[in-house]
């Protein structure tokens, strides 16, 4: 509560986080406009949560046509096409294996060194 006559600034998000620049600059302006007036600004209160998340499981060739198709409209060649490139340019590891499970004692250490 902002006082008497006061506003009020509550950010929440259901995200958790703020990631729009734009959105981030005008609530600090805000914040600083309230100051400039003489009305000063107070936080009164931080709240921080913890959430631990698995990575994504990473995709098989399927997989990833079948995202490509879905949320981006691109056909299976295309999907195929963009792939290698950001295989290439070193944003995935080699996109095409039918496969996601590796054999039981597989070495991992010596295979990522």
């Amino acid at each position: 509560d902002g006082g008497a006559g006061g506003a009020s600034l509550r950010p929440e998000w259901s995200r958790g986080r703020l990631f729009d620049r734009r959105i981030a600059l005008m609530l600090l302006q805000r914040v600083r406009a309230a100051a400039d007036d003489g009305d000063g600004a107070s936080v009164l209160g931080v709240g921080e949560e913890r959430e631990d998340r698995r990575p994504p499981s990473p995709l098989n060739t399927v997989a990833l046509m079948r995202l490509a198709s879905s949320r981006l409209g691109l056909g299976a060649y295309s999907a195929m096409q963009l792939a290698e490139e950001l295989y290439l340019r070193g944003f995935l590891s080699y996109p095409r294996t039918e496969s996601s499970g590796f054999p039981p004692g597989f070495d991992f250490r010596t295979r990522l060194e």
